[in-house]
């Protein structure tokens, strides 16, 4: 409101104080509309500035009839005065406004309100106005005093200025990186354009049963911003109707209204409360609030103020959705970086004991070896020398006890075997893995000189590895080729490589006796077996080597099998040891 209008009110307001303490000093038993008439016909400074005044300006008599009003009313309403004195005032308001305007008018008023209607204009359309509205008593007679402003040329300027201020808000909301910083931008606005000292937000809980306070007050131009605790929905009237509600909620005065809690208002000193729903599409993110308190007064916002705060609350909506958004996201990556060095800790721990486990192994393994060559020994030498005293049913037991070291043998041969690899340090460089498995074969095939196998040799490309342990994979996986194609009639092998994308996948594919996919699991472990011992020799510890050399180079490996359809087993190395192709 201009200042002019502060003056006139308080002006036309101090006159009427005035004139009513004369009144009630009289003590006049004339009936309260003759006495009142005749105070004003007598108040002749308040006569004169009630024409005078910039503003309209009237007065009520119980019934809501108007007693007078000053020129400029009666300009607003297009009628002379003398049409106007005598009738009801709710006959100029359009009828949308009447019944709010009959309750506030009927209502006990405690100090200053304000409403915002349409006064019916005669041959022109309504004329938006802003009434503030004061009661008066002369003894035990109310009288209402009202001023109206004029909102056509008002409604203008404020337009203009909403827009301004919404355009600041969004920089500010753009570049905000918490809540603090939201509340504090939004803060700055409303008590620019509307003059409120407060504002809070309620984010509400997925379930909304639930809902998180944050408040920003104070006079300066850094507003004190603090987070309350999470609060209970249910039980709380005015939380259940803010979370249920798609429209802005007003209180105007917390002190008479049934829905507050009066404890907290006496300790609070809430006046008016305006809550708005804080919408993102269809979802209800919460609802932001501002009001009066103690001193302020009851303050009703006007319909310019109410579309300006639900302008702002959309513009927040996006800004809080972010930083909530935000928040899980770094709440997800704390969690992560945790869970990562959790799992990093778990490793390494499950390293140190792989390492002491293998060390174990080897060194029990290595110890088992003289022991067992020495029993294995015993009973060859037993057998030599007394064989002819012994029965044969002993005989047998000591051949058992022979063949059965020869297995323990290969079983510890198999694990130190495994556990080199595992302990040998990588010793990288460049191989031309061409030569390098045309030679494994050679070695292989010198002992199978009684088979027909049909080998087919794709091209391989040079690699950076370890040539020792790379040996080891080719030479283990085809002699497990080998192996397992020892029942037909003519074996056919193959190996080679695909480019998988950027990867290169080696392979050796087998006509064989297959396995059951379902054991595939069992496939890389030490000493397990798809097979029985009987129909296939081995210690079940070359695949599993296979494995930790392909797992120390980065690659992994891999097969596909099905039962007396042969296999294929696959296996990559690390990204770096990919070079174009060569020998």
């Amino acid at each position: 409101m201009p200042s002019s209008e502060h003056q006139s009110q308080g002006r036309l307001l101090r006159l009427i104080r005035k004139s009513v303490d004369r009144f009630a000093r009289s003590r006049s038993t004339a009936k309260s509309h003759k006495a009142i008439e005749a105070l004003i016909q007598t108040a002749t400074p308040y006569r004169l500035l009630l024409e005078t005044i910039r503003e309209g300006a009237a007065l009520l008599a119980p019934d809501l009839t108007l007693l007078s009003c000053n020129p400029r009313f009666a300009e607003m309403l297009s009628k002379s005065p003398d049409r106007i004195v005598g009738q009801p005032l709710l006959q100029f308001v359009t009828s949308e406004d009447r019944p709010h305007l009959e309750m506030l008018l009927n209502s006990e008023l405690d100090g200053v309100r304000r409403i915002q209607v349409k006064l019916s204009v005669e041959n022109a359309p309504p004329l938006p106005a802003e009434l503030i509205v004061r009661q008066l008593r002369l003894e035990k007679t109310r009288v209402v005093c009202i001023v109206a402003a004029d909102l056509s040329e008002d409604r203008r300027f404020t337009a203009e200025n909403n827009l301004q201020s919404l355009l600041r808000l969004s920089r500010q909301l753009e570049q905000a990186q918490t809540n603090t910083q939201v509340l504090s931008a939004a803060l700055a606005e409303v008590k620019l354009l509307l003059g409120y000292q407060n504002l809070w937000v309620y984010l509400f809980s997925e379930d909304r049963k639930h809902a998180k306070a944050i408040v920003a007050r104070g006079q300066t131009s850094e507003p004190a911003v603090q987070e309350f605790a999470t609060l209970t929905i249910q039980g709380d009237a005015m939380l259940e109707e803010i979370a249920a509600a798609t429209e802005i909620v007003v209180i105007e005065d917390a002190r008479t209204d049934l829905r507050t809690n009066k404890e907290i208002v006496a300790r609070l000193g809430n006046r008016t409360i305006v809550n708005v729903p804080v919408m993102l599409y269809d979802r209800h993110l919460g609802s932001v609030g501002t009001g009066t308190f103690s001193e302020e007064g009851v303050r009703i916002p006007t319909k310019s103020q109410k579309d300006y705060l639900s302008a702002m609350a959309s513009h927040m909506a996006v800004a809080l959705d972010r930083i909530r958004l935000l928040d899980e996201c770094q709440q997800a990556e704390e969690e992560v970086r945790k869970l990562n060095q959790d799992l990093e800790r778990r490793a390494a721990e499950l390293e140190i004991a792989n390492q002491e486990l293998e060390a174990f192994s080897y060194s029990i393994s290595h110890d088992l070896r003289t022991p067992l060559a020495t029993i294995g020994n015993l009973a060859r030498m037993f057998l030599e020398e007394y064989a002819a005293q012994v029965h044969p049913r002993g005989q047998r037991v000591i051949q058992l006890i022979r063949d059965d070291t020869r297995a323990m043998e290969e079983l510890i041969q198999g694990l130190l075997a495994f556990a080199r690899v595992s302990r040998q340090p990588l010793q990288k460089q460049w191989v031309a893995q061409g030569d390098l498995v045309r030679a494994v074969w050679a070695e292989l095939l010198a002992v199978q000189t009684e088979r027909r196998v049909e080998l087919t040799m794709g091209e391989l490309p040079a690699c950076e590895a370890d040539p020792v342990l790379l040996k080891q994979v080719w030479r283990n996986l085809l002699s497990n080729a080998l192996k397992f194609t020892v029942k037909r009639e003519i074996a056919q092998i193959e190996f080679g490589f695909r480019q998988v994308g950027e990867e290169n996948v080696f392979f050796v594919k087998d006509n064989g006796a297959g396995f059951d996919l379902e054991q595939a699991g069992k496939l890389f472990g030490v000493f397990q077996r798809l097979h029985p011992e009987e129909e296939y020799e081995g210690s079940g510890v070359g695949l599993a080597i296979v494995e930790r050399i392909i797992r120390r180079h980065g690659g992994r490996i891999w097969a596909q099998a099905a039962v007396d359809r042969g296999a294929t087993f696959y296996f990559t190395l690390s990204a770096s040891t990919r070079i174009p192709h060569g020998p």
